[in-house]
């Protein structure tokens, strides 16, 4: 009896120490936010591959389906999370999630957005992989 009582109140300290550091390292990490990210892109530079699936490059869905999962692969080994901005034709703000998956699913409002902004013409979705060690980066 006196064994097991010790056995859970080391488990309980050692439970308690493991979220102690998890809280530290979260609130280390420099905060993913789109205007940041977007600063660091550069157009005309080559980032490590990232390869999208899903849907494929000019797809059109009809107005009535349900919104797709956007899936990809990311080559680059040391990405821990993603940005997806989406730029439509009105030019006005632009729409964009961080991921820590390699994909996404857009909620009702996002894709009834999505599909109002662009009737007259494509909206351009970007995906940057992104490396949130000790400083930001995109991969």
């Amino acid at each position: 009896m006196r064994k097991s009582l010790t056995y859970i109140i080391l488990s309980s300290i050692a439970g308690c120490l493991v979220l102690a550091a998890f809280l530290i390292i979260i609130r280390r990490m420099p905060d993913l936010s789109a205007e940041n990210l977007l600063k660091l892109y550069e157009e005309n530079v080559f980032y490590d591959r990232l390869t999208i699936h899903y849907p494929e490059n000019e797809t059109l869905f009809p107005p009535e389906i349900v919104a797709p999962t956007f899936r990809w692969t990311d080559d680059g080994s040391a990405v821990d999370a993603w940005l997806v901005t989406i730029t439509f034709p009105d030019d006005k703000d632009r729409l964009n999630v961080i991921t820590r998956e390699p994909q996404w699913t857009p909620d009702p409002n996002q894709w009834q957005d999505m599909k109002q902004r662009s009737l007259e013409d494509n909206a351009e979705i970007l995906i940057l992989g992104v490396n949130n060690g000790i400083s930001t980066t995109i991969r």
